[in-house]
């Protein structure tokens, strides 16, 4: 009875199956004015969805999912009906909404950006913003820059102009847009985000560790520069004096050159526990190689230059002939002189950092990303679609994440050794 019912599913299984694909086979055909008024209704219902959205960041990815599929469907019409159909908008048109809906989605992508970091008092969370806000814009100037989009309604420079103003120049009025107010011009996000990390070296007292935020203040103004001096599409009237000083690169490096110099000097000579001693020495010469460097890289204005030849270059140029072996570091938290507790040096947080770096997901960034078409590796089965994620998106999830647990890192007070050593001892 059991196989019987068995035999009696896969029959009418079968059948509906058949019955299926036959009446599939037999449907008529839609021809190029039906694809197109089907897909328009669908576009106009898509483009009321982001009309009705009242956050910024939700009105964006609507449009962005219009332009998706806009450029789907075009690409679908004209793979089954030719280049030559006059059902379907010519290339170039405004089809299905996807030139506007591009111009909408810079818009409100730029007014979302704008108004999150508005709002964000940590500098660090506002340049992760930057990053994601420049990513995204790329991801814009990509799509217009070929031959399908209609020029009078969309432009690059819609967004264009808003980040190159973030990188570099804002254009403001203190009277609002009064024509008869000239217009000035005040630093862009970028200079402000800098500024705000410099006044947080400023209030750090522990030397070691304000050379650490030095280090982390120069490889985002590097990104900056990079950034802005690698793509045409920013406007130059707006970065054209980055680089050297234009992002207060020059003052924040010649003021801590001073600063950490005299401080770990001062630190060396109060010690008098010789292991402690030689380790402050340790790292004032790995301090001041790091710094030469960078003022012999001729990325620096010279005007701010420091006079470097008092610089120790070595342990002996700071102790003498050492008498006693530096030996091994001592735990963290030592205090340098118990009179002085402004010395004490911070304890990485190695916990806390863990938390923070674990509020990013790597790995969903990556599975969000989208596929593309890839060749089939050998032995691959006919007629198999291969695809693979895309790399500049997964490229872009790797450089959020390095960027994220950098600044989780500083946020708790471990150093890359720190955290390299408590990992390896789980």
């Amino acid at each position: 009875m059991a196989k019987l019912k068995h035999f009696l599913v896969v029959l009418l299984t079968s059948i509906a199956f058949a019955g299926s694909t036959l009446a599939a086979e037999n449907a008529p055909a839609e021809n190029a004015a039906e694809f197109y008024n089907r897909h328009i209704q669908e576009a106009e219902t898509l483009k009321q969805e982001a009309e009705r959205q009242i956050r910024y960041a939700d009105a964006a990815k609507k449009y962005r999912e219009l332009v998706d599929k806009a450029v789907q469907w075009e690409t679908e019409g004209l793979d089954r009906y030719g280049y030559e159909s006059p059902d379907l908008p010519r290339l170039g048109d405004d089809a299905y909404f996807k030139s506007k809906a591009l111009t909408k989605y810079a818009e409100y992508l730029t007014l979302d950006y704008s108004q999150q970091i508005d709002v964000t008092n940590d500098p660090y969370e506002n340049f992760s913003l930057l990053q994601e806000w420049n990513d995204k814009a790329f991801d814009y100037v990509g799509e217009v820059f070929n031959d399908t989009w209609d020029e009078r309604v969309v432009n690059y420079r819609d967004v264009m102009d808003e980040l190159s103003q973030a990188f570099g120049t804002e254009l403001y009025s203190i009277g609002g847009w009064d024509f008869d107010i000239p217009i000035q011009r005040r630093p862009g996000v970028a200079r402000q985000i800098l500024n705000a990390l410099d006044n947080k070296m400023r209030q750090e007292v522990d030397p070691e560790w304000r050379f650490e935020l030095l280090r982390d203040r120069i490889e985002k103004t590097d990104w900056v520069l990079k950034t802005a001096h690698s793509n045409p599409t920013f406007d130059e009237r707006s970065i054209a004096n980055l680089g050297g000083k234009g992002l207060g690169e020059s003052k924040i490096l010649q003021e801590q050159s001073i600063t950490l110099i005299r401080d770990l000097k001062d630190l060396i000579d109060k010690e008098s526990d010789p292991p402690t001693k030689g380790q402050l020495a340790e790292k004032l010469v790995e301090i001041v190689k790091w710094l030469k460097e960078k003022w012999n890289s001729s990325a620096y204005d010279d005007y701010y230059r420091p006079d470097m030849s008092g610089w120790p270059d070595s342990i002996e140029d700071i102790l003498g002939e050492p008498t006693l072996p530096i030996g091994p570091r001592l735990p963290s938290g030592r205090t340098t002189t118990p009179q002085e507790p402004a010395t004490v040096a911070k304890q990485c947080d190695f916990d806390g950092f863990i938390r923070c770096r674990d509020t990013f997901n790597l790995q969903g960034c990556i599975d969000a990303c989208p596929f593309v078409a890839a060749d089939c590796p050998p032995g691959t089965p006919p007629d198999t679609d291969c695809k693979q994620t895309d790399q500049k998106c997964s490229d872009t999830c790797w450089d959020q994440g390095t960027s994220h647990g950098s600044q989780c890192a500083i946020q708790n007070h471990c150093t890359l050794q720190e955290i390299d050593s408590s990992l390896r001892s789980q």
